[in-house]
């Protein structure tokens, strides 16, 4: 930290004999040195961000929560027949959102085909 405070010392005896806005963009530069020499630079998130969440819809999210609650239900028993109840709701929410994602993938299609304009194609793709 006091190399920080040294070096942005030394700035402030530097910047007087400037104008605010060059005296402001040289310290922004000092400021931006200093961090990526004391905290490095980062490659960024690798998390994917265009995750399409059009097909989500009440009966998915039903399905789901009742998939939970059984699988809670099953893990407090340990009984065959919470089991049992928990592998059909499991399947019935994952074909819940396979019809919620295909009915979506269906709707955008068409959206597409019917497009007249360029604009209307470009403003209605997504990723599938």
């Amino acid at each position: 930290m006091k190399q920080v405070e040294e070096y942005l010392a030394d700035f402030i005896d530097y910047c007087d004999t400037k104008d605010a806005n060059s005296a402001w963009n040289d310290l922004r530069a000092r400021i931006l040195s200093i961090a990526k020499k004391t905290l490095g630079i980062s490659k960024g998130s690798k998390l994917k961000t265009d995750k399409d969440t059009s097909w989500w819809s009440s009966e998915v999210k039903q399905a789901l929560a009742e998939k939970k609650s059984s699988f809670k239900k099953w893990q407090e028993s340990k009984a065959d027949l919470d089991k049992t109840q928990y592998m059909i709701a499991k399947r019935a929410a994952k074909r819940a959102v396979a019809i919620a994602k295909a009915s979506s993938k269906n709707a955008l299609i068409s959206r597409l085909q019917n497009a007249e304009t360029d604009e209307e194609i470009q403003n209605g793709q997504t990723t599938f």
